[in-house]
């Protein structure tokens, strides 16, 4: 098992995702499935109920039952099994045999009710596309049996012209337009407004942005980006920046996370500023700001974590002091993967393979201080895994 946590200087208000990608490239759809008892002996053919995530749910499978299944073509210990079950008695766990085999190659210890659920076949030693599948526990209908597509769905937009003049009025968030879609998808409608983008499909996206602007004022200013959905801020996309020159003072602000929205949900960039001195004259800055959003794969396993109340640290000047940054317990989702552990820093993985993990954290202070965070995997911290930021104000920033 590895160990997930994030440390950061004097930082409240966190937010951690994370998400597995490992899947396979295509789908391989299975071609034969049959309801099988305790012998292995036929029962029914129950192959039409599971080929297609329709609502259309195959018999009960009891006790010590199995399904016989054969897929398209056969899979290697690269690749996975997924279902769909729905559970209709018991805490029903299914082990993953070869064909008439004895010996355990994979094991769904738990399920996920009316989800997908999935399990890697690390444990194959050669490749074949018949596999008997058993429930233990309890009784199970299922729905789905499929080694899916892990799809991801790209949309691009960009800042061509670089001419949005706006005068943003200090703490008023303002919406960012990209004239330009350099990737079309059909998962996505960019509004008339040029700011607001639809998603088209319920789902988990990724959300990045970069954006850069200039001003022609000639003192500090603190500049903040943030995701939105619907134009409500979304916690975790924020990102800041400081400018301070004595001509015009550029700024540039990348951020993004992972969403869970509906179909007709509208994303947006947002930008802001923080300071005491009046409205601000800004301009985009041509060919230098993006805006891009990837449909996730439904079959990834998510956990969402962020904190219910503020975690107030001490911080003594001129001292580097790293704390761990705690999540209160507030479980946003949590697939089966993954467990926050009762120190609320600590996100234990229950399999290996490829994971993506977003960190967003806002501080609060009212002198000038540099904050920020490291993430590490069984206390050895990752690289090229930090973020930083400049904070300077005698009002609070």
């Amino acid at each position: 098992m590895k160990k997930i946590f994030v440390s950061g200087l004097v930082c409240i208000i966190i937010f951690l995702i994370i998400i597995s990608i490992t899947g396979s490239s295509t789908n391989i759809v299975i071609t034969k499935a049959a309801h099988l008892d305790e012998n292995r002996a036929f029962i029914s053919d129950i192959y039409e109920e599971t080929s297609a995530l329709d609502g259309i749910w195959s018999e009960p499978i009891h006790d010590n039952e199995y399904i016989g299944v054969t897929f398209e073509q056969e899979l290697s210990n690269k690749n996975d099994i997924t279902i769909y079950p729905r559970i209709i008695s018991g805490n029903p766990r299914i082990e993953v045999y070869e064909k008439n085999g004895e010996e355990i190659i994979a094991e769904f210890t738990s399920l996920n009710d009316n989800k997908y659920n999935k399990v890697f076949l690390t444990n194959l030693q050669r490749s074949q596309d018949t596999f008997d599948l058993k429930i233990l526990d309890g009784s199970v209908e299922f729905d789905l049996i499929i080694d899916p597509q892990t799809t991801v769905e790209i949309g691009t937009w960009t800042d061509t012209v670089g001419t949005f003049d706006w005068t943003p009025t200090a703490e008023t968030w303002t919406g960012f337009p990209f004239d330009n879609e350099a990737s079309p998808s059909s998962y996505f409608t960019q509004n008339a407004d040029d700011i607001h983008v639809q998603v088209n499909e319920d789902g988990h996206y990724l959300v990045l942005y970069t954006t850069r602007g200039t001003t022609d004022y000639d003192n500090r200013l603190a500049w903040e980006g943030r995701v939105s959905v619907n134009d409500a801020g979304v916690d975790g996309t924020y990102s800041s920046g400081y400018s301070r020159m004595t001509e015009d003072a550029d700024w540039v602000l990348s951020g993004g996370g992972i969403l869970s929205v509906s179909a007709g949900d509208n994303i947006s960039v947002e930008i802001n500023y923080r300071g005491t001195n009046g409205d601000q004259i800004a301009t985009s800055v041509a060919d230098d700001s993006s805006f891009q959003i990837i449909k996730l794969g439904d079959d990834w396993d998510y956990a969402r974590y962020t904190k219910s109340s503020d975690q107030a640290l001490s911080m003594t000047s001129g001292v580097i002091s790293w704390v761990n940054l705690t999540w209160d317990g507030t479980k946003l989702e949590e697939d089966t993967g993954y467990t926050l552990e009762a120190d609320d820093y600590t996100i234990t993985l229950a399999e290996g393979g490829h994971y993506l993990v977003i960190t967003g954290a806002s501080a609060y202070e009212n002198v000038r201080a540099s904050f920020e965070t490291k993430t590490f995997i069984d206390n050895v911290e990752l690289p090229v895994a930090r973020s930083y930021a400049y904070v300077r104000a005698s009002g609070g920033v």
